[in-house]
């Protein structure tokens, strides 16, 4: 039965990070994307979206990660993952009428997702993701009673 739980509790970690996976697949796929008609603008809006999409899964891995190994090593596995989840996602555009693979995009996306990582890091996240926890739990609480 623990056994059970503990597939389950992997297979529901890991469905945020899939989930977002198939969006950024979806998003690759399309050939045309809306944009803005400055061009400038929709250089920064794409690239800045690059980022922040790579930032968001690579907090998603480590969200996925978080009962594997040390803190450094999900951090780096994370990354890892993420980096080459940019580089397939590129491959993935070259089969995409009026798209194109790009390095610099890969290495944008690699930028987002170590920046994710080295901010979590530095706010100290998983005690944030703690304290977010205990507070839930005792608001929960019917009349203000306090957790034992």
């Amino acid at each position: 039965m623990t056994a059970q739980l503990s597939i389950k509790n992997a297979i529901l970690r890991w469905l945020p990070a899939l989930a977002w996976m198939a969006l950024i697949f979806w998003l690759s796929a399309q050939r045309d994307l809306p944009s803005p008609a400055s061009n400038v603008l929709n250089l920064l809006l794409k690239k800045s979206a690059h980022f922040g999409a790579y930032a968001v899964l690579a907090l998603c891995y480590l969200y996925a990660l978080r009962d594997a190994g040390t803190q450094s090593s999900r951090r780096w596995l994370a990354l890892t993952f993420a980096v080459l989840y940019a580089i397939s996602d590129e491959y993935h555009q070259s089969w995409t009428p009026k798209r194109h693979p790009s390095a610099v995009d890969v290495l944008i996306d690699s930028v987002g997702a170590l920046s994710a990582l080295l901010l979590w890091s530095r706010l100290d996240g998983e005690a944030i993701v703690e304290k977010a926890r205990s507070w839930a739990a005792g608001r929960g609480r019917a009349n203000g009673e306090k957790r034992a």
